[in-house]
């Protein structure tokens, strides 16, 4: 036999008639719930993403107890489920009973409601820059730079967590600036830059968003992990084995951390695809990835009653690290800043010395981000205007999007250059140095960038594969204008040569190289349209029929449509003066 005890916990929610006049029509002493509960503070969210208001029970300070002694911790419930009746016991569990009887629950809730005064505060999910109450404010997981009061809270979750900027008042700023900067010496002077520049950048990406994300490549062991794990290190709590994202992860995991992670660096550690083919699953997250980031736009979805998602653009400065760059079509290349990192160039000694006082890094972003504080009002105006200046020194370079993401970076490591000038740990003139340099630095890279930009037009790819075809005899060109073609054997024709001109079959020719593009792994971006029309673009398709890409010839024994070149494009023969003109205008290596 059980013996049962009904647990008897009273709570007086009124001691006299006068308190509660409006609400209630007579005195109430009514056994509703099991222990004293009130509202503490009321988090509302801050965006339409999170849920739009939190209760919090029991406010700070607030000893809740039962009647056996036993304090109940501090939970969250939502307006929705504070109108239910099983919020208390979902909860809390047997802890907190609310009496059975009809409308108690709504009774319970309204009780509470009456007694409480709580404190709305602010609770936030993401790092960086947000204006409370008319005063700008940077957000990390141990609170708001420039906010001292309890009123907005930040929740960070997971690695989150770690992106905590902690300030050591014993500290100069001086002292932390100078550590930050000390890593010139320990690695080449572009990667120096590089490093800054990034750091600088970060806590401006809402301000003026980057939309080229740094690509750190380099074999195992060259250290590129290790370097950028330093940099990371000025946001928070991270280091070579705790970095805040990997591409281990799900492209929308990844996306998530990029939306975030707002105004601070992001390193996406171990760009490592098991196969060189185009589809192979990591290659293709970090395409998405790529195209997210310069667009500055998240994959749309839609919730289960067809309503859109609210967007999650990318807002951290993203850093990813790599044992190869990420090969693809022109448009993506020109989206990557591309860094090589190798070993025999890194003073070891020196990255020593760096990583032992790491933990000390986030003291320079805290006094930098105060210092940016100051300014914040003007900050849009000034970073344009220096964005407009450094913009010029790039002008020569070709690809539009480098010239603009190298200005991007110069005024990131301007404004820290400025900040080291302004509080006395450089000079006006070695910051000038440090800017002259950083500048010829970019500049070679930006050329660097736009040849390998050039490299991936998939013009030049598509003639560089036509070339070794023929070359190697999978293909072939009749050399009888009035001949048919052969297909049937193990070398296909696809098309006819004279002595300086040839002319391709349109369909064989596209349908031959896309072929062995895919049989290597290697997707091929354009389709025979939008291919024949860069071709025209680029002044190698002779002899077009009006708006068509194509020339009519008698080949064959009939009149075609085909594609007519010069002969010097396509072999390796001796070409003529309009051959080599022709051959000049493709894209150059």
């Amino acid at each position: 036999m059980f013996r049962r005890r009904k647990l008897r916990r009273r709570l007086e929610l009124v001691q006299a008639e006068t308190e509660l006049p409006a609400l209630l029509d007579c005195p109430v002493t009514e056994e509703l719930c099991s222990a004293m509960m009130d509202i503490g503070r009321i988090l509302d969210g801050a965006s339409a993403a999170q849920r739009t208001c939190w209760w919090l029970r029991h406010g700070e300070g607030y000893s809740l107890q039962e009647d056996s002694g036993v304090a109940l911790p501090k939970i969250h419930a939502t307006p929705d489920e504070l109108s239910s009746g099983k919020w208390a016991i979902a909860k809390w569990g047997a802890l907190a009973i609310i009496d059975s009887a009809r409308g108690a629950s709504e009774q319970t809730r309204q009780a509470i409601q009456a007694i409480s005064t709580p404190v709305t505060t602010t609770r936030f999910r993401h790092t960086g820059w947000r204006e409370i109450d008319g005063s700008p404010v940077y957000l990390h997981a141990g609170g708001a730079i420039g906010q001292s009061d309890s009123s907005v809270e930040v929740e960070l979750d997971g690695t989150f967590k770690k992106y905590r900027i902690e300030n050591d008042p014993a500290m100069t700023t001086q002292e932390a600036l100078r550590r930050t900067l000390s890593v010139r010496g320990v690695v080449p002077l572009p990667v120096t830059m590089l490093m800054l520049a990034a750091i600088g950048r970060a806590p401006l990406q809402s301000l003026r968003h980057l939309a080229a994300l740094i690509w750190a490549y380099g074999k195992t062991g060259s250290l590129k992990t290790t370097l950028w794990a330093w940099v990371q290190a000025h946001f928070g709590d991270f280091d070579l084995e705790h970095l805040p994202a990997a591409f281990q992860s799900t492209a929308n995991s990844i996306e998530n951390r990029l939306h975030t992670v707002k105004d601070a660096v992001l390193v996406i550690d171990d760009f490592a695809p098991e196969s060189s083919n185009s589809y192979d699953p990591m290659r293709r997250a970090a395409l998405r990835i790529v195209q997210s980031y310069a667009n500055r736009s998240s994959r749309g979805r839609m919730t289960a009653s067809l309503n859109a998602r609210p967007d999650r653009p990318p807002r951290a400065l993203a850093v990813v690290t790599a044992e190869e760059p990420l090969e693809s079509h022109e448009s993506r290349v020109a989206r990557l800043i591309l860094m090589k990192h190798e070993r025999e160039s890194v003073n070891l000694a020196l990255l020593t010395k760096l990583q032992s006082e790491q933990h000390l890094l986030p003291v320079t972003t805290w006094r930098y981000i105060e210092w940016l504080r100051q300014r914040y009002e003007g900050l849009p105006q000034l970073l344009a205007e220096k964005h407009r200046i450094h913009l010029a020194k790039f002008a020569a370079t070709e690809h539009l999007r480098t010239p603009v993401a190298m200005a991007e970076l110069m005024v990131g490591l301007d404004m820290l250059i400025e900040f080291a000038v302004d509080v006395c740990v450089l000079s006006q003139t070695e910051g000038n140095n440090y800017l002259d340099s950083a500048t010829e630095v970019f500049q070679a890279m930006a050329l660097g960038q736009s040849a390998r930009v050039r490299e991936a037009d998939p013009v030049r790819r598509f003639f560089e594969v036509l070339d070794s075809l023929l070359a190697q005899g999978e293909l072939a060109l009749s050399d009888n204008l009035g001949d048919g073609l052969g297909t049937g054997g193990r070398i296909e024709e696809i098309g006819w040569r004279d002595e300086s001109r040839v002319y391709l079959v349109p369909d064989a020719t596209y349908r031959a190289v896309v072929s062995a593009l895919r049989s290597s792994g290697e997707a091929y971006p354009l389709r025979k349209r939008a291919l024949a029309e860069r071709m025209r673009d680029h002044g190698l398709l002779l002899d077009t029929d009006g708006s068509r890409c194509t020339g009519r010839k008698s080949l064959g024994g009939s009149r075609k449509h085909v594609w007519i070149m010069n002969i010097a494009i396509v072999e390796e023969a001796e070409p003529t003066t309009e051959g080599t003109e022709m051959r000049a205008n493709l894209p150059e290596k």
